[in-house]
């Protein structure tokens, strides 16, 4: 839609869907208009991964004129949020992507955090980015299983190293998707053995760069952030 036939104001965006564990969700895109000029970033995209006790934000945009900064935001309940961070915004035409990691979520000793971006430009006109679900386990056999990626930086050859209680099943499986959040690589891990390396065959050709490794184990994910090199 073109929001340059928006009064001036404050205009909201509902989207409702369903999460990983089938539950509704609504998320409330808020668009701030100063005037009826356009409005300063295109965002690419908004996502949120749990690895280990953090939880890494990647974000990307496709234009910046004008923009200024974007400040983290955190909520216990998807609706009162907090600022925890902010990161420069670079500006101009072309647009960046971006990371910010919230740290020690665990100590939070919240099951689902919720996070989104609040993007400020130099006029002081802001929008919101959707709003990022996030499950955290912090209790049980999770806190007492360890995934190792071996070797990390790579080149063309990876392997998972898992020491767990918990048992392995024919929905075990491994899967290393791209910062946007596209499916790469799968493959079963129905027989894994504790603390035996399990190599990862016909690997793509990736790119040099970021990726996010994640391995489920009896319904449990566990999430590796790793560099190609």
């Amino acid at each position: 839609f073109d929001v340059t036939e928006f009064s001036a104001g404050i205009h909201h965006l509902y989207t409702r869907f369903k999460d990983a564990d089938g539950q509704w969700c609504l998320t409330n895109v808020s668009i701030f208009l100063k005037d009826n000029s356009p409005l300063p970033v295109t965002w690419l995209y908004f996502k949120g991964l749990l690895v280990g006790k953090d939880v890494l934000l990647n974000w990307a945009t496709a234009n910046e004129v004008n923009s200024e900064m974007f400040v983290v935001q955190r909520s216990f309940d998807g609706r009162e949020f907090e600022d925890i961070g902010e990161t420069k915004a670079h500006g101009g035409s072309q647009g960046a992507s971006y990371e910010f990691i919230d740290r020690n979520v665990d100590v939070l000793i919240s099951k689902v955090l919720y996070y989104r971006l609040k993007q400020i430009d130099r006029d002081v006109r802001f929008t919101y980015s959707n709003i990022e679900r996030i499950t955290v386990n912090i209790n049980g056999d999770y806190n007492k299983t360890t995934v190792k990626v071996l070797p990390n930086p790579f080149s063309d050859q990876l392997s998972v190293v898992i020491n767990s209680p918990l048992k392995s099943s024919s929905s075990d499986k491994v899967m290393i998707f791209s910062t946007d959040g596209r499916l790469l690589y799968q493959r079963a891990l129905p027989a894994w053995v504790n603390n035996k390396a399990v190599g990862l065959p016909n690997l793509p050709s990736f790119a040099q760069g970021v990726y996010l490794l994640k391995v489920i184990i009896g319904g449990q994910e566990f999430n590796e952030r790793i560099v190609r090199y």
